[in-house]
Formats: C-alpha cells, structure tokens, sequence
C-alpha cells in the first residue's frame, strides 16, 4: 500500500536520500524545498518516491528491488496521481532512479509505456576548479546585478512576471527564496537578460538554475550571471552543483569553462499521461 506523508514525516525518509548522492530529493525531506513523498510504510519505509515541488519529475529512492512498492507505486500512479498532474498541466511523467539500480526497476515498472530516455550530467564546483576569467558585459546598458527584496519588488521590470514565476517554481514563496536561496542575473535595460539561481539547497550546496531569455542568448550572459553568483556563494562558504541533460550542449560547455567538475551521470525515462 502506498501512503503520502505529511510534511512533518518526511524525516522518516532521511536514510533512503542519505544513501544518494542527488540533493534535491534531500532538500525535499530536509524541509528546505518543497515536495511530497509516497512511502510503502509510513513508520519503517524501504522505497519512496518523491515528486518535486517543481513538478520536475518523479525521484525514486530506497531498495528498487521492493517489488510490492514498485507494483503498488504503478497503480498509485495510474489511479490518483495521474488525473492531478495533468490538471497541473503535465502531459508527461518524469522518473528518475536516485541510483543506477532503479533504472531497471523503472523500465520494468512502466514496461507497457513507450518509455523515452535521456542522459543527465551532475557537475559540481570547488573553488580551487573555479576559473576566475572576467567576461565583459556587451556593449550598451547591461547590468549585473544581485537579486534581492528590492528587486522583486520593482514592478518596472518588464519580465518581472518571468522573474517571480522561475523562483516559484522552486520556492513556496519569494521570502523562503531570499532566505534560503539566492542568484544574480544580467539586467538590459529594465529587462531580466539572463538569471542564475538556488533552484535547490541542502545544507551549504546550491543546485544552480540557469535561464537566458531567448533573444540575449549566445551573448555569454548567463556565464556572466553564474561567475557573479558563484563569487557571492563562495565567498559565503557555500558550494554548488549544475544539472543538465547531456544533449545541452552549451549548458555542459558553459558548466565546464567555469570551472565545473563532472560527478556522475544519471538515466531519466518519460511516459505520455
């Protein structure tokens, strides 16, 4: 039988996210992001799932050989979690194995499902990796600045929209935001060019998130808003990680002209709803 906990229960799951190496399903269970968490046990748990408050996928923790979570999680799935996702506006569902063991797991799970794959890398920087190369701000009236309670409150901002909708994305709110997380980006006038910011944190690393709005990309902005960010955490004591799928590219090459160290890899699969 597959239970939700409540929030207050979640610590029960601190040994399965303990046993990987993947922050957001800890920042999930320590309270810092939000979440909710599916167990077999709703006292002594063996395997959970974890559907991120970003609506960004299903993670799957714990022992991927318990076959009657993965029996009743599909049902789960199917019967109650199913018509709420797409009510949220998913059209498809995200797994992801916290460990190399789930991956078979998940193909057997959802075996009748055109199942799609993809590769993700996990980078990670230190700062004797980072490389402190200057990049010079286009020419014209472009900014870097950092993004703070004034600067969400400055309604002139023409994408302020964009800017607000991205933290809620990941943060219940722009207050848990600013206390918990943080980021800098590039202003063009009284446009948000490109933003870099805490999409996830557990304890001192931040799981950084990088947008550039599509007309200022290819101008090396959003290398820029990380160099001003990564300065800021480092000199608050604080590390980082990026996540990014392995046919991004320039998402992986800007990761690696900073300095970001590749740690792992990791197979997520997508069905239809």
């Amino acid at each position: 039988m597959i239970v939700e906990l409540e929030r207050d229960q979640f610590y029960i799951c601190k040994d399965l996210v303990n046993c990987t190496t993947m922050l957001e399903p800890k920042a999930i269970v320590a309270g810092t992001n939000p979440g909710r968490i599916f167990v077999d046990h709703p006292d002594s748990p063996r395997s959970a799932m974890v559907w991120q408050g970003n609506l960004d996928g299903f993670l799957f923790v714990g022992d991927a050989t318990n076959a009657s979570f993965n029996r009743d999680i599909r049902v789960y799935m199917d019967e109650v979690l199913r018509e709420e996702a797409m009510e949220l506006g998913l059209g498809w569902a995200e797994c992801i194995g916290t460990h190399p063991s789930w991956n078979q797991a998940i193909e057997h799970i959802f075996a009748d499902r055109e199942l799609s794959s993809w590769t993700s890398y996990v980078y990670s920087l230190m700062l004797p990796d980072y490389k402190q190369d200057a990049i010079q701000l286009p020419d014209g009236d472009y900014t870097v600045v950092q993004v703070t309670k004034e600067l969400l409150q400055n309604k002139s901002i023409r994408n302020h929209s964009f800017l607000e909708s991205r933290l809620l994305d990941f943060w219940e709110s722009t207050e848990q935001f600013l206390q918990e997380g943080g980021g800098f980006c590039v202003m063009h006038n009284e446009t948000v060019a490109s933003l870099c910011m805490t999409g996830f944190r557990y304890r001192h690393i931040h799981a950084l998130g990088i947008d550039t709005i599509e007309q200022y990309r290819g101008c090396k902005l959003a290398q820029i808003a990380v160099h001003a960010y990564a300065e800021h955490l480092f000199s608050q004591g604080q590390s980082m990680c990026w996540d990014c799928t392995a046919s991004n590219k320039p998402s992986s090459a800007i990761a690696e002209r900073i300095g970001f160290q590749r740690e792992m890899s990791y197979k997520g699969y997508q069905y239809k709803l």
